[in-house]
């Protein structure tokens, strides 16, 4: 047990594979797809039973830790949600790893989502995508991830004095001019992310705003069959003609991101496929529009609130057509800063934390025997 910002942790299952256990452990390795189940179910049931207290399970993975919280839960009396984060668990039709590709996979989902008390979809965008992989519609609430509260906090005119600062600080760690309009895309550098559709769509805006500089920031990745992603990306630009107009930052430091969402004028998400994104609400603290993909999660609070532009998948064109209205129209960008600071407030910690207590008080009053009579 252990403490983090007021909050409790609890290590269940911090060992390799139970020795009394490992033969069983490796035969099911291949069907189950997991390296250690028994050792984390029995784990994880012994927890539950020295925490008679506990109401329900916010289980953070539906498989593989959903299949074990089902097993680990037979016969005490304690439901659990399972959450989806990743597009492995899901049919959107844009990846080969979509779960339509994997029977054992569908199979074991099946059984989670039927004896799970409710299932947790990170935005809108998911629920339809888990209803289309056969997941039980009426369990799904779409409730997404919190802000984190570094990113939480300015008021009036603050946003406009730290936009100002940020941009004199990132400008000059580039060697930027003071005035650069940067567009920016910090994620993590992986062929899902659409990178090379950004530096694509980087040859339009560059033709009409020559002074914009695209800047894609984030740490590499090894990826298998082309090697290290951060230099896969610098020959593509290069070889779009893009390459000088291309800033690559490297990793940035957590408390180092909110200056470089505010410099920018544009935040872009290009995913090929993203239940959520949290990188344009923490922008959105920064009143800094953002142009997503249709197939992003966070798409549909950017569409409602009007605090960006949502575009077409794996369209250049179309992204760049974006990305330029906004850098075009400084009227528009300012309504839709506004409107950004405004959709923040639904990924504030309190708002989350009372949507998900308020859905967990639906769930319990619907169980015949809740555990504490709650």
């Amino acid at each position: 047990k252990s403490e983090y910002r007021g909050a409790e942790f609890f290590t269940i299952s911090g060992r390799k594979r139970s020795p009394v256990l490992y033969p069983l452990e490796k035969l099911v390795k291949w069907p189950l797809m997991e390296r250690k189940f028994f050792t984390n179910v029995i784990a994880l049931r012994g927890f539950i039973r020295e925490n008679p207290d506990l109401d329900i399970l916010q289980v953070e993975s539906a498989y593989p830790w959903g299949f074990i919280t089902m097993f680990s839960a037979l016969g005490i009396q304690v439901p659990f949600v399972a959450a989806v984060h990743t597009h492995d668990n899901l049919n959107t039709g844009f990846t080969h790893h979509d779960i339509k590709d994997n029977a054992r996979l569908r199979f074991y989902l099946d059984r989670v989502y039927k004896n799970a008390a409710g299932i947790r979809a990170l935005s809108p965008l998911v629920k339809r995508w888990l209803v289309a992989t056969g997941a039980p519609e009426e369990k799904i609430r779409a409730i997404p991830l919190n802000l984190d509260k570094t990113f939480v906090g300015f008021v009036g005119n603050e946003v406009a004095a730290f936009k100002a600062a940020a941009k004199r600080e990132v400008a000059a760690r580039h060697g930027l001019r003071g005035d650069a309009r940067i567009v920016i895309s910090l994620c993590r550098l992986v062929s899902m992310k659409g990178l090379e559709y950004l530096i694509e769509a980087a040859r339009h805006i560059l033709a009409e705003e020559p002074e914009t500089v695209i800047m894609i920031a984030g740490g590499t990745r090894h990826v298998p069959g082309i090697g290290d992603y951060a230099e896969h990306l610098r020959r593509v630009a290069a070889n779009a003609g893009v390459g000088e107009k291309i800033v690559f930052t490297g990793g940035i430091p957590h408390d180092r991101v909110r200056d470089y969402l505010a410099a920018s004028e544009v935040c872009t998400v290009p995913s090929v496929v993203e239940t959520l994104n949290m990188v344009i609400p923490e922008a959105a603290t920064a009143a800094t529009p953002s142009v997503v993909t249709e197939t992003t999660g966070i798409s549909h609070w950017v569409n409602s609130y009007g605090s960006g532009v949502v575009v077409k998948n794996q369209d250049p064109e179309d992204l760049a057509s974006g990305i330029l209205r906004i850098l075009k129209d400084p009227a528009l960008a300012a309504r839709m800063g506004a409107a950004a600071l405004r959709m923040k407030d639904e990924f504030l910690p309190e708002t989350i934390a009372k949507s998900l207590v308020s859905w967990y008080g639906e769930l319990l009053g619907e169980q015949s025997h809740p555990r504490n009579g709650a």
